[in-house]
């Protein structure tokens, strides 16, 4: 299995996340609680979202996933949006740009912040920590992610 979750610096094995922020009060501006957070390893198979906590993929291919991009690079792919402006992710704020400027892969670099769905999955927004372009089948990369009690029709 490629893909490991776990708190913030301790990834648990096997694809069993421990949150590190569970039910925590929405921050200001937000709009929606954070229904987890905490350190995850996505590989190809993808991450679950509307598992509580978030899960890997087991045995089938769930969006969003890790890739590789060309010789070296990185990708998230699935319904991606690049969070670029000021101040942290917001629920809200991911929402408007997964609505208005959703892509189906994101290149991605450590330091990136990608907003992510699928379906009706609650939203969430992941930080590339670290790339592992050799790792796995198709590569790996080391994220915090945050999934709030967001969804895209509400």
């Amino acid at each position: 299995m490629t893909v490991t979750v776990g708190t913030q610096g301790s990834p648990n094995a096997g694809g069993v996340a421990a949150p590190s922020a569970q039910g925590t009060a929405a921050a200001p501006g937000s709009g929606a609680k954070v229904r987890w957070s905490g350190a995850f390893r996505l590989g190809m198979e993808g991450v679950d979202l509307t598992a509580d906590p978030p899960a890997a993929g087991n045995g089938t291919y769930l969006r969003p996933g890790a890739a590789r991009s060309g010789s070296s690079g990185m990708m998230v792919r699935g319904t991606v949006a690049p969070w670029s402006g000021p101040g942290e992710p917001t629920a809200e704020g991911c929402r408007q740009l997964l609505l208005t400027q959703k892509r189906n892969e994101l290149d991605v670099s450590v330091g990136d912040q990608v907003c992510v769905v699928e379906g009706s999955s609650p939203i969430g927004v992941l930080k590339v920590t670290a790339a592992h372009y050799d790792a796995g089948s198709y590569g790996e990369l080391d994220t915090t992610l945050t999934v709030w009690d967001l969804r895209m029709g509400r």
